[in-house]
């Protein structure tokens, strides 16, 4: 979208077009509280943007004071972090399996061992 473009129209209508997206000053502007959004570029960049209106005595607005962040970083951490904690999860309930299959085969020998060894007292003592 050229800056003539949208410089040629009253910024609403630009907004009102979908030729801009709708801003959190543009809804401060109109509701005269203080608003926060997320925006998704093209570039695949994701911000977060809060603006706030500075009223005066009247409760007209003087002006908006805007900030934004991106957090595109963040939300892939995010989902790195959700990745990570799933193969943990998946190892450890591996890890869980063995050992019940080794305390069961550990079980397993110890009873055959203590079979035999109660046939073997058994053979001597009877």
């Amino acid at each position: 979208m050229s800056h003539a473009f949208i410089n040629s129209y009253v910024f609403y209508d630009a907004v009102e077009m979908m030729a801009v997206p709708k801003t959190s000053a543009a809804i401060v502007l109109e509701t005269k509280q203080a608003c926060t959004t997320i925006i998704e570029y093209e570039h695949g960049k994701k911000c977060i943007v809060t603006a706030t209106p500075y009223l005066d005595a009247d409760n007209e607005i003087l002006f908006v004071v805007s900030n934004l962040r991106d957090i595109t970083d963040m939300n892939r951490l995010q989902k790195e972090l959700e990745e990570t904690q799933q193969i943990k999860d998946m190892y450890q309930k591996n890890l869980e399996r063995l050992r019940n299959e080794i305390g069961n085969q550990q079980h397993n020998y110890l009873s055959e061992y203590e079979h035999e060894a109660g046939n073997v007292a058994c053979r001597k003592v009877c």
